[in-house]
């Protein structure tokens, strides 16, 4: 029996159709799309009262502290002012309260942060950063800055427009910003909150009820002695 060798065109045909069966199908690729980074609504503004516990109390140059608490509600630590002359601790000591459960009373206040001011093209504010474009600008007469502030607590200055509307700032009131006093001058801010501390007392606890070992004994009631006798006269 004769074998017939198969023609070039079939080797050729078989060759391709062996690569398509081998060769693995192709894959999908998928797009991934650039996630959307999560907005975080800023707090109500008003006064809140809430179970917290004080994780720190840091000093921010007397009278402000920054405490550190973990509200229940929340998954991440929040830090809030704390001006030792105004709050109420209950007459006790403000170290006392870390690492305790408390119930923390704060306020939620508007604020307005200023990064510069300029007096025509000088700016009024040491070290200024680079101007980030979420900025506000507010241009106007510059009022409240009629001394430097000399004390821990910045000083209220306000910047009011042709329409009459008053943007204000809690600032350091430097030399150069009260030169710039009742002049125009363009302020660069971002709105934002403060959450600062009104009260905060923790439970009282049993051991907080027993007198302490070391006390002194109380000292016993007096007994009255009885009035001596009159003497009888001869």
């Amino acid at each position: 029996m004769l074998f017939r060798l198969p023609s070039a065109l079939a080797v050729a045909t078989l060759a391709s159709l062996c690569l398509t069966a081998c060769k693995p199908a192709p894959v999908e690729k998928t797009v991934e799309e650039p996630s959307t980074p999560a907005v975080v609504a800023p707090p109500a503004l008003g006064t809140f009262t809430t179970p917290a516990k004080i994780a720190a109390i840091t000093d921010a140059g007397y009278p402000m502290f920054v405490v550190t608490a973990q509200f229940q509600d929340r998954a991440t630590a929040v830090e809030l002012l704390l001006n030792a002359e105004d709050v109420e601790l209950g007459g006790a000591d403000r170290e006392s309260f870390v690492g305790r459960d408390v119930t923390l009373t704060y306020e939620v206040v508007a604020e307005n942060n200023l990064f510069d001011l300029k007096d025509g093209d000088l700016s009024l504010v040491p070290e200024a950063p680079a101007h980030a474009p979420h900025w506000k600008t507010v241009s106007g007469v510059l009022s409240g800055a009629e001394r430097s502030t000399g004390g821990d607590l910045p000083d209220l200055i306000a910047v009011t427009d042709a329409a009459g509307v008053k943007t204000e700032f809690e600032y350091f009131v430097t030399p150069q910003i009260v030169a710039a006093n009742g002049k125009q001058v363009t302020a660069w801010y971002s709105p934002g909150v403060q959450q600062l501390v009104k009260a905060m007392r923790a439970p009282r606890s049993a051991a907080n009820d027993i007198e302490p070992t070391n006390a002194p004994p109380p000292t016993p009631a007096l007994t009255p002695l009885p009035d001596p006798a009159p003497k009888k006269t001869p």
